[in-house]
């Protein structure tokens, strides 16, 4: 056996080669099912001369009769060599495994090798027979950092020598040299198909074009790829593999495993997909928010030996190892508006406001312009009878509006509430603020794009206000109504699941709500914003340096935000005054007067409602802000039903005294004098 075994130029401790698959053959490439069983029928012809050769050849030294097999041009033998870089004899272990599989009858050849009677028989190759049979044998073939075994392309059964343990393919490798091509379960379910959208903005078509370019100068290397909106980045990853002649592939980082064995398996599971079906890998980074998830999503991505790109919107890298990064801006008013032009071709088109208003407002990726335009299509080709007419910019905007809900997700909760701005009791100068509110979101489009007050999409083009007034007195309430009021969702912020206290994550998870809320165009609410945003301190330590970097970041993202951000406080006072200044907006919510206090209450009850003989004036004597007012109304509501009665003041009086305990405090007499 020793004079059969050679050396390669690749020593057996040099580990795999790194090349990467998209410098071989592409998808595209891959042989039919059928052309490839009969590459490999004529493969079988020569395995079966071989083993008859062998056996009638006992009385010659191993070394003479060893031969190299022909592997057939274009098979999907010749493939996989071409792929793994393999040698002949590599490729020859492989072949005769395969030929095993495919013509079991062969394992007789094999077994009439032992012809010594000594040994059991062994219908299978084993290295051992794979070094005498074929030429240039080589002892790092069966090495466990060979390509062989360290890219699963072979298995080793059960044996006590090592040599002459039974040599088999694993069924993944079988079916792909068969023609077919099905990822290993342990791979496929981590992972996502990402296919390329029609067309894609300018911008994004370039930097799919430069990812492309440095995949192919750059076979084997990660690359980072950093986009402002996070879902943008799937698009352009899966253009720059359709360029490069790859299927892409999608991974959220927190579906890798935590644990550094399990994880080694599934690189070198990932490592055989990539090689035999051509594929790129997009390690996405966005969603790793526990701590350490970042770090183990990193460590996968830098030692993957074939095409990977690191995903995310921060996308820092690894400090100590410097990796080739391309940004990814987000679209232009200019882009959108050419994309919604060309998604609604053939379709009713809405006036040209709405649509520079759909452009302006919605700065999602492709993927939600397209969706409403589809939706409108399949709206077009029903049935009118029955059917209410709606304008074609209307639909739109309320089906990008109900896309974009499920990308919020857990991030923040949706606020349902019909209310309208004439039923919030305010004194006319906050009225007024919150018109000019409205006025600035709602005509954003015209002033900025139209009439060519945009300064750059980057900084400064964002609406925020902040509401300050005790609570009840209707912060909430007033941005639920601007919602209404805008055809948008409002959705409200839990500062609980966003603030951390480890350094940084704040950020991250402002980020996630901020981006989410971009493409959804929704409208933020921040209640007890002091909570989070109070002053600044004195720096005295790098926490308390980091709590200002917070504040400051909030108030980047809250410039740079497209739509309305709202943030609500009870105590101004404990807001930063350099805060307040960079809001645009700073709305008091005043405790109501008597005056106002009865305008609550005559729109507190439903018209439905039963009254008898309520007097909304003497209401009005209750020192109660608004929300403490609804509370009376529901639960004298309650108490008239349970009563079976209509509701009287005398209802009114027990939900009073019910609001008041809960209050803490004592109900004064001349409140309620004449009341009952």
């Amino acid at each position: 056996m020793s004079a059969a075994v050679g050396s390669r130029a690749r020593t057996a401790g040099a580990g795999p080669s790194r090349t990467a698959p998209a410098e071989a053959s592409s998808p595209t490439d891959k042989p039919a099912a059928g052309g490839a069983t009969e590459g490999l029928a004529a493969f079988l012809v020569s395995v079966r001369e071989l083993l008859a050769a062998a056996g009638a050849d006992r009385p010659k030294a191993a070394g003479d009769r060893a031969v190299t097999l022909t592997v057939p041009p274009h098979s999907t033998l010749a493939v996989l060599r071409e792929r793994f870089s393999l040698s002949a004899f590599e490729i020859g272990v492989v072949g005769l495994a395969l030929a095993v599989e495919l013509a079991p009858e062969l394992g007789r050849g094999f077994a009439a090798l032992d012809h010594d009677g000594a040994a059991p028989s062994r219908p299978y190759p084993t290295f051992a027979r794979a070094l005498t049979l074929l030429d240039g044998g080589h002892w790092d073939a069966l090495a466990p950092g060979g390509t062989l075994r360290h890219r699963r392309l072979i298995t080793l059964g059960d044996g006590e020598v090592l040599t002459e343990r039974p040599v088999r393919l694993p069924e993944r490798v079988l079916h792909a040299l068969m023609g077919v091509h099905e990822l290993d379960v342990r791979v496929a379910r981590r992972v996502r198909r990402l296919g390329a959208p029609p067309t894609l903005p300018p911008s994004h078509e370039r930097a799919a074009h430069a990812l492309a370019a440095t995949l192919r100068t750059r076979p084997g290397q990660a690359v980072l790829l950093a986009a402002e909106l996070a879902t943008d980045a799937p698009p352009v990853v899966a253009r720059a593999g359709e360029r490069s002649g790859l299927q892409v592939l999608a991974i959220d980082g927190v579906l890798l495993p935590g644990d550094a064995g399990e994880r080694d398996e599934l690189l070198q599971l990932w490592h055989r997909e990539a090689f035999l079906s051509g594929l790129l890998l997009a390690v996405e980074l966005d969603g790793c928010t526990e701590p350490g998830a970042e770090r183990v999503a990193l460590d996968f991505a830098l030692r993957a030996e074939t095409p990977v790109v690191i995903t995310g919107r921060s996308a820092l890298g690894p400090a100590d190892r410097p990796i080739p990064r391309i940004d990814i801006p987000a679209a232009t008013f200019d882009e959108r508006l050419i994309l919604w032009r060309d998604a609604l071709g053939g379709l009713p088109q809405p006036s040209a406001a709405h649509l520079t208003a759909l452009a302006a407002h919605f700065r999602g990726d492709v993927g939600l312009i397209r969706d409403a335009a589809d939706k409108l299509r399949l709206l077009q080709g029903e049935e009118p009878e029955g059917q209410d007419t709606i304008a074609p910019g209307v639909f739109l905007w309320r089906a990008c509006r109900m896309q974009a809900r499920a990308r919020m997700g857990a991030l923040a909760q949706r606020a349902s509430s019909d209310v309208r701005l004439d039923d919030v009791v305010l004194p006319d100068s906050q009225r007024r603020l919150l018109g000019a509110i409205l006025a600035q979101v709602r005509h954003k489009a015209t002033v900025e794009h139209t009439w060519g007050f945009h300064g750059g999409e980057a900084r400064g083009n964002g609406v925020a206000a902040m509401f300050v007034g005790p609570s009840g007195t209707g912060k909430t309430m007033a941005a639920e109504a601007l919602a209404t009021a805008l055809d948008l969702d409002v959705y409200r912020v839990d500062l609980s699941a966003v603030v951390s206290k480890y350094i940084g994550e704040t950020e991250q998870n402002l980020r996630r709500v901020f981006d989410a809320a971009e493409a959804a165009g929704a409208v933020l609410l921040f209640d007890e914003a002091d909570a989070l945003f109070g002053k600044r301190t004195e720096v005295k330590d790098s926490h308390d340096r980091h709590a200002n970097i917070e504040v400051s970041y909030l108030l980047q993202r809250m410039e740079a935000y497209g739509g309305l951000a709202i943030l609500t406080t009870n105590l101004r006072k404990n807001i930063d005054e350099a805060f307040l200044r960079r809001i645009p907006f700073v709305v008091d919510f005043p405790f109501p007067d008597a005056e106002h206090r009865e305008r609550i209450w005559r729109r507190i009850f439903p018209p439905t409602a039963p009254l008898q003989d309520v007097s909304c004036l003497r209401l009005a004597k209750l020192s109660l802000a608004g929300g403490n007012i609804r509370g009376v109304a529901r639960n004298a509501a309650f108490l008239a039903a349970a009563a079976g009665e209509p509701i009287t003041m005398r209802a009114l009086l027990e939900a009073t005294r019910i609001e008041y305990a809960k209050l803490g405090r004592s109900l004064p007499s001349e409140e309620i004098r004449g009341w009952v």
